[in-house]
Order: C-alpha cells, then structure tokens, then sequence
C-alpha cells in the first residue's frame, strides 16, 4: 500500500477565525495594575492558565503569518510583526515556575505577547487592504 500525503494547503485554507474581542479581553485582565488573579490560586488552575496562553500563541502565530505573505519583504509592518512573532516564539520556551512571583511574570509575558500578536494580527489585515 502506498503512503498518502495531505494536499498542500494554501495561506487562505488555513486561517481560523480568531476570537480578537475575547482574547483581548482576557490579556487585559491578565495585564492590569492590579490583576489578582481570582481563582488561581492552585497549581491545576495555573497550568490551565499557561497551556491557554500558549495556545493562544500557537494560534496566532501562524495566523499572522498568513498575513504578512502578500506584504513585500522590506514592508515595516512585516518586519515588526516578524520580530514580535520570534519574541513570541522564544516566550513559548519558557517554563511555568515553581514560585507564586515566578508564575505571575511568566503569565505577564505570555499574554503580552498574545496581546502583541493581536495588535499584529489587526494592523496586517487593514495593511493588506491599502
């Protein structure tokens, strides 16, 4: 029996629809002054937290990849998204804590990045249409 090999997608065949509002309004909470973290105080509930980030980059990194392909490459706004993209997957490399404080910053940073990722992910789209 011969193996078979999925057809090839193109950039449009693999988008998914990114719930912006949603995921903004979870990075802002994550980000507030005074964040609190309601209910996470467990070890299970911040894992939870950290596999839903990192989701959530893994999600939209090549979601904005998608978009920058029709932008030339000396574009600025590929190259910042780019660079945000390598920030974002250097973020996925680190590890959850073992410390309250340590958990705090790690989350912090993954949800910046997710925040970054959307704001990458907005600005491409309307720079796709000018």
């Amino acid at each position: 029996m011969a193996n078979a090999t999925a057809p090839e997608t193109k950039g449009a065949d693999r988008t998914v629809q990114v719930d912006v509002k949603s995921i903004r309004a979870t990075t802002d909470l994550l980000l507030s002054p005074d964040p609190g973290f309601p209910g996470i105080g467990e070890e299970d509930n911040w894992e939870t937290l950290y596999l839903l980030l990192r989701g959530l980059i893994m999600t939209l990194i090549p979601q904005v990849e998608i978009r920058m392909m029709g932008l030339p490459e000396s574009d600025v706004p590929r190259a910042c998204a780019s660079a945000c993209i390598g920030e974002a997957q250097m973020r996925l490399r680190i590890g959850l804590g073992d410390q309250q404080g340590v958990r705090i910053a790690v989350a912090q940073r993954l949800a910046r990045s997710v925040k970054a990722l959307l704001d990458h992910y907005e600005n491409l789209a309307s720079e796709s249409h000018t």
